[in-house]
């Protein structure tokens, strides 16, 4: 089973997706089946992190509350570098809703990266990435939620 809103280690001051392929998902059955493809995929349980609920968000700590003072200025630091902020900020909301975000680790290895990405995408992820050391890659494009239109009008 996949390690379910894991914590930090007390040498972390957020949780870091690098090397991970992440996407969002607001429906249940659909986290579940994904999680049991990427392990019949071959990959490992402690390799892929599920974050849900109000424990997850705890866990995945998008506003850097958690890590105290360095936590924070962590975490502002990273708005002005790094793509990761947004990430957090999208995580955050997901889970907030109810949703639940996906992160497997793929250890910068491509075809463990594509499978990952297939896996996702397939099972209905929102905003699916790799995250690799000084870039991130995105996945199939989505639709926005902010972008929906109503019929009805």
């Amino acid at each position: 089973m996949a390690r379910v809103n894991p914590v930090l280690q007390d040498e972390q001051v957020q949780y870091n997706p690098i090397h991970r392929v992440t996407g969002l998902f607001d429906n249940h059955d659909a986290v579940t089946s994904a999680v049991r493809d990427l392990e019949e995929a071959g990959f490992p349980p402690d390799a892929i992190d599920l974050f849900a609920g109000a424990d997850g968000e705890q866990a995945l700590d998008p506003s850097g509350d958690t890590g105290g003072t360095v936590g924070r200025l962590f975490r502002k630091l990273e708005d002005l570098v790094s793509d990761t902020s947004k990430f957090h900020e999208l995580a955050g909301a997901m889970l907030h809703a109810g949703g639940f975000v996906v992160a497997a680790n793929t250890e910068g290895n491509d075809p463990r990266k594509a499978a990952a990405m297939d896996i996702l995408t397939r099972h209905g992820a929102r905003d699916v990435k790799y995250w690799a050391q000084w870039y991130v890659e995105q996945g199939y494009e989505d639709v926005p939620r902010q972008n929906l239109t109503r019929n009805d009008q």
